[in-house]
């Protein structure tokens, strides 16, 4: 044969290679982008009645939804006109906020900055409540893929995950807790460098490094409760794979010594500014954590956050798990864990499975805090401490600088990732095993929704409403304030306020910097946590509480001493502009009568709003 036949057949054998690699690269990404849009059609199914209806206006109501609906905004703003995006001078006049510890989500405005611009910072909070729980999952299909190479059992772990009911409950308001499809990928870049090891380590360590720091710019507490389950997986795979060899030890050393590297050259500034930057909190940043945590029967037990639930005595001692309902994420189902158990019991000679299960019972044993508690909600000691009860591991952890602040419930999100984990590896190995059966694929897929079917969710969600914003915050009408200047909304922004004007704010494009607005911020000499509206930890001001006082009705006894006081106040503060909106208050006459008498009869009306300048 001559020579040229022979590189010509080689050419087209190459050829052939490289058609095939071709088509496999595109057949994968045909696959991915069917999974997302699968999970993404999913979370639009359960966000659907903002969706159907106003997105750019209505909003799921829970728990901190407001506020970070304003931290959306406050990123690329600050960007823009080159402020610090971790701080803000805009809110909590005159003393500002400091974004992280306030629990501000800075990456996920960043992220979201195009939306906020186009449409607005709720239409922005509305897209970034949706992509969370689908990116949640595909994160966690990313994860799955490593232990298994059957795509369904993959994707169904993907929705375990996803939409697993810690990330359900804090889909009620909490961006920063269901926003969180980075854990999966810092558990695959962890798998990537003990165990698979095919990329250096210098490359693995730097993106493990860059992923934590995300996370911390996301909620500082979930990648604390990441890097502690973390740190429980790296010893439980050190002890299970004790036998390899010596090399290996260095390969994951130097891997984690690159992440350590690169998470504090990336967190230096950002954690120095949290714990001492303007405005910043000393102590607890919650002063109640062991409130929050979760029941020893919580797995066994659905509360009415699942469409498939119990009623009467059982419901209501499951919503009342951890607390409270939006913090309870420790629902699993009687099917789930009897596949787990079965997974843990003859798949124990695999290392993923003994891995990821004591990964995920050390977690579990975390989530339940300080003491035990069996059905009821948990009890409280001096100064938050928790109850009396059993003691557990986690009372070691409440004692402990910084992780103290963090609520045990939330551990619960690292047990159902390691479920997801056994789960599709143990889908896996069933269908492996029940190959030769004609109907093996449908049997092992209907075991899979026999042990989904308890966790899905009640939807769509209900708790839909109109975050009210008033036309004289969306026109021009607003630009009469001076630009920079310091107002006083009325009702006054506080956790009192509802809808809370800190909205208004934000889609007013921070015309105005503004007093209060219930951000969690500093409060006397030694800076310990305070709300800056009236309900909470302190009562911050004279005109801050006699306003809520009269945005509820109640109205004060009209002295001079009042008058001066409040004024005084105003001055000290620069204010320059009162905004009253009568919407939302219950009486509207005497509250204008009463502003009319503190301030002046010299006021505007424009677009629904009243405005004195001060």
């Amino acid at each position: 044969m001559k020579p040229t036949s022979v590189r010509s057949e080689d050419a087209i054998g190459a050829g052939g290679w490289r058609a095939r690699l071709d088509r496999a690269s595109s057949s994968r990404w045909v696959i991915g982008a069917s999974v997302a849009a699968v999970y993404s059609l999913v979370a639009v199914l359960l966000f659907w009645h903002v969706w159907a209806e106003h997105p750019t206006s209505d909003m799921q109501v829970g728990g901190d939804q407001w506020r970070n609906v304003w931290f959306l905004a406050w990123t690329p703003y600050a960007i823009a006109h080159g402020h610090n995006p971790l701080f803000s001078s805009f809110a909590n006049a005159p003393v500002g906020v400091n974004i992280l510890s306030a629990g501000g989500i800075p990456l996920l405005g960043l992220l979201f900055a195009p939306v906020t611009e186009i449409w607005g910072p709720v239409a922005s909070y509305n897209v970034a409540s949706t992509a969370a729980l689908a990116l949640s999952a595909l994160a966690a299909y990313a994860l799955l893929r490593r232990f298994t190479a059957w795509r369904p059992a993959a994707f169904a772990g993907g929705l375990l995950y996803g939409f697993a009911p810690p990330v359900i409950a804090q889909a009620q308001g909490h961006l920063n807790l269901s926003f969180v499809p980075l854990p999966p990928l810092i558990f695959l870049l962890l798998h990537e460098l003990i165990v698979r090891r095919q990329w250096k380590p210098r490359a693995t360590g730097l993106l493990l490094g860059v992923l934590l720091a995300a996370q911390f710019l996301i909620a500082p507490e979930i990648l604390l409760d990441t890097v502690i389950v973390g740190a429980i997986a790296v010893v439980v795979a050190a002890i299970v794979m004790r036998r390899r060899a010596g090399n290996d030890v260095r390969w994951v050393v130097r891997g984690l010594a690159w992440a350590g590297g690169c998470s504090v050259v990336l967190l230096a500034y950002p954690v120095w500014f949290m714990l001492a930057g303007p405005a910043h909190v000393t102590g607890k940043l919650n002063l109640v954590p062991q409130a929050y945590r979760a029941d020893l029967i919580g797995p066994l037990l659905p509360d009415s956050y699942q469409m498939l639930t119990i009623h009467g005595r059982l419901l209501r001692g499951a919503d009342h798990f951890a607390t409270a309902r939006a913090e309870n994420g420790s629902y699993l189902g009687i099917t789930l864990l009897a596949f787990l158990l079965l997974c843990l019991v003859l798949l124990r000679r695999h290392a993923i499975v003994l891995v990821a299960g004591i990964t995920g019972i050390c977690a579990f044993i975390l989530s339940l805090g300080a003491t035990l508690a069996v059905y009821r909600s948990p009890s409280l000691g001096p100064r938050g401490s928790a109850g009396s009860g059993f003691p557990l591991p986690g009372f070691v952890l409440e004692h402990l600088p910084v992780v103290a602040s963090a609520e045990p419930v939330r551990y619960s999100l690292l047990v159902a990732l390691c479920a997801a984990v056994v789960f599709a590896y143990g889908l896996t190995q069933l269908r492996g095993r029940l190959t030769a059966h004609r109907f093996g694929g449908p049997i092992t897929m209907l075991a899979a929704g026999v042990c989904l079917l308890p966790l899905v969710p009640a939807a769509p969600f209900v708790d839909i409403t109109y975050n009210g914003t008033p036309p004289y915050f969306l026109s021009s009408a607003v630009e009469s304030v001076p630009a920079g200047s310091t107002a006083v909304l009325f009702p006054f922004p506080s956790s009192a306020a509802f809808p809370p004007p800190s909205i208004w704010q934000a889609e007013a494009h921070f015309r105005f910097r503004m007093v209060g607005g219930s951000f969690l911020v500093p409060q006397g000499p030694d800076h310990k946590l305070a709300f800056s509206g009236i309900l909470g930890y302190t009562t911050d001001s004279l005109t801050g509480r006699t306003f809520t006082e009269v945005a509820g009705g109640a109205i004060p006894t009209e002295t001079a001493s009042l008058r001066s006081s409040m004024l005084a106040e105003m001055h000290a503060w620069n204010v320059r502009t009162v905004i009253a909106v009568w919407a939302y208050v219950p009486q509207p006459q005497a509250a204008d009568q009463f502003l009319t008498w503190l301030l002046g009869p010299n006021s505007t009306t424009a677009a629904g709003a009243e405005v004195w300048k001060v």
